[in-house]
């Protein structure tokens, strides 16, 4: 995220707003082939496994951020606070193919 200075409002960085919309998109997509019509408006439990595409160090609270804002745009829940039990597990490095596969529960 960065900072006006004259206004104060926050927004992302380009090149983030723009990675964000295409996952956003593709999710979608995805989530209409399997069906899934209204959005997850209980508590829920997400288990994110997680491989890096380089040794990078990485900040794992702004990762999982981005997968919540993720999931609300794309309409898997209605609110990010739904999130009450997170499981983050880092599965290596992946340099052919780095992911985050998702999983999201009611609770």
């Amino acid at each position: 995220m960065q900072i006006d200075p004259r206004s104060g409002r926050h927004y992302p960085k380009a090149n983030w707003a723009k990675w964000r919309n295409e996952v956003v998109y593709d999710l979608q997509f995805y989530l209409n082939q399997i069906n899934f019509k209204e959005a997850i408006t209980k508590p829920c439990k997400i288990t994110v496994r997680y491989w890096a595409g380089d040794n990078r160090r990485r900040d794992i609270p702004a990762l999982s951020d981005a997968v919540f804002h993720i999931l609300e745009r794309a309409c898997v829940v209605k609110d990010d606070f739904q999130f009450k039990t997170m499981i983050w597990g880092f599965m290596g490095v992946d340099k052919l193919y780095p992911r985050a596969e998702v999983t999201v529960e009611e609770l």
